[in-house]
């Protein structure tokens, strides 16, 4: 809990410098998700980051990381992963490292994420599994045959890392989808039952390229099924604060992603930009995943990426992301409304006093 207190000036000096990064580190994905906003031509090899350029970005932070998101396409394929996730561990120190995966070569998968939570004693290590249906619906939905057998063999062989080491968390995460959205429940009691899934989250499909057929949410079904995840994880026993904490803050994070959804325009201060960042697997850098808004390129800065952040286009991309930038009007990122809720003192506040007096 200690390594957290380093973020608390931020939620009132925000400063430039990211405590959330989302890289890409590859787009290469062996899945075949239709509703993935990530998907399209491949980049070759040879322009993709290597370590020892990612080992220069890590070292131009001049402040710790709070999250690091390692994402893709499937990040466990790019060659050089463990070494790029050393290279952050040395200079940012993530409390949280956090990467999904498709679960489609389980042992590698868990060799590898053995590898990292061990290099990363200090960090937590997160493994998100994909898990969209059971059974045969997942295999439907992600084009693969045989993928939910995988995330079974997948996760039971996380736990028998898990034995060992104490720093990496087993999460499973579910993309809400029109073709899954009235099985939710369902899904949500069966996973509880593996015994081995420390959490299961679940974020709402987006991106503005993703086909209307995938998105078609039915906005008051969302809300029932927001409002079930809440009432049953406070009735699952006497929660510790933390605990509370946490049930309230992913609940007021549903909440704001439902009035999106009903009003379609944000409902919070965006802090994307300047604690929250992206990063792609060619070294480009956007304020958010869903903003093509390009401010600058690694590899162009000398690999500095306080100079991109301090530069005139992030300045003035900043400025148009705090007037209302059109692209961000229906957003629903869960994991930039995480920090834009956390960082925002009123919002802190609301939270934490619903933590402390909810029943």
């Amino acid at each position: 809990m200690n390594r957290l207190y380093r973020f608390l000036p931020r939620i009132f000096f925000k400063g430039r410098m990211p405590v959330h990064l989302t890289y890409f580190v590859t787009d290469a994905c062996d899945s075949h998700c239709g509703y993935c906003f990530y998907r399209g031509s491949r980049v070759s090899g040879e322009k993709i980051l290597a370590a020892a350029e990612v080992e220069k970005v890590a070292r131009s932070f001049s402040s710790p990381l709070l999250w690091l998101l390692l994402s893709g396409g499937e990040p466990l394929l790019h060659p050089e992963i463990e070494e790029i996730c050393a290279s952050f561990y040395r200079h940012t120190r993530p409390v949280f490292l956090v990467i999904p995966t498709n679960c489609l070569r389980p042992e590698a998968i868990a060799a590898s994420l053995e590898r990292i939570s061990s290099a990363s004693p200090l960090s937590t290590v997160v493994a998100k599994l994909s898990l969209d249906g059971w059974g045969e619906e997942h295999d439907r939905l992600r084009g693969v045959p045989g993928n939910f057998e995988h995330f079974l063999r997948t996760g039971l062989a996380l736990a028998d890392v898990k034995r060992r080491r104490a720093n990496l968390v087993i999460g499973v995460n579910t993309v809400i989808l029109p073709q899954n959205q009235f099985r939710l429940e369902d899904l949500r009691r069966r996973v509880a039952e593996l015994g081995w899934v420390d959490y299961h989250n679940f974020s709402l499909v987006r991106g503005a390229g993703v086909d209307a057929r995938w998105k078609n949410i039915d906005v008051e079904q969302y809300r029932r099924f927001a409002t079930q995840i809440r009432k049953e994880r406070f009735q699952g026993g006497k929660l510790f604060d933390g605990a509370r904490f946490k049930v309230v803050q992913d609940s007021r994070q549903r909440e704001m992603v439902y009035r999106v959804l009903k009003k379609g325009r944000k409902q919070l201060a965006c802090y994307a930009g300047r604690l929250n960042l992206v990063m792609t697997e060619t070294g480009d850098i956007h304020p958010c995943e869903m903003i093509s808004w390009k401010l600058g390129n690694v590899r162009e800065a000398g690999y500095n990426l306080k100079a991109i952040i301090n530069g005139p286009e992030a300045r003035k991309c900043r400025r148009a992301i705090a007037a209302g930038l059109k692209d961000c009007d229906r957003c629903t990122n869960e994991c930039y409304l995480i920090t834009n809720i956390l960082f925002n003192p009123g919002e802190l506040i609301r939270v934490a006093g619903e933590a402390v007096f909810s029943r």
